[in-house]
């Protein structure tokens, strides 16, 4: 399955998942569609109510995510590597190096 469009990182606020982080996939007024190749592949992505996630804006905007967030996801293998890589990203902001 192939996406063109720019893509959303999110971090779960609520429920089981919390502090798990998400790539959007559609929106809608109240609802998200959530991937992260894992547990939530393609083909079987998690709803979850907008107000129960947050847009990783900051960290979207970050050259390395961008880049990811820009190019197509093909596969579940594609949404490791991009969730992934923003887990690393995220764990350095949270705890820098001295």
């Amino acid at each position: 399955m192939q996406r063109e469009r720019s893509l959303k990182l999110a971090e779960s606020l609520a429920g089981h998942d919390k502090g798990s982080i998400y790539v959007i996939l559609q929106e809608d007024a109240e609802m998200v569609s959530l991937a992260d190749g894992r547990k939530r592949p393609l083909r079987r992505p998690k709803r979850k109510k907008q107000k129960h996630i947050r847009v990783l804006n900051d960290l979207s905007e970050r050259d390395e995510i961008k880049k990811l967030l820009q190019s197509p996801i093909r596969s579940d293998g594609d949404l490791v590597h991009l969730v992934r890589m923003a887990g690393r990203v995220l764990m350095e902001e949270n705890c820098p190096e001295d």
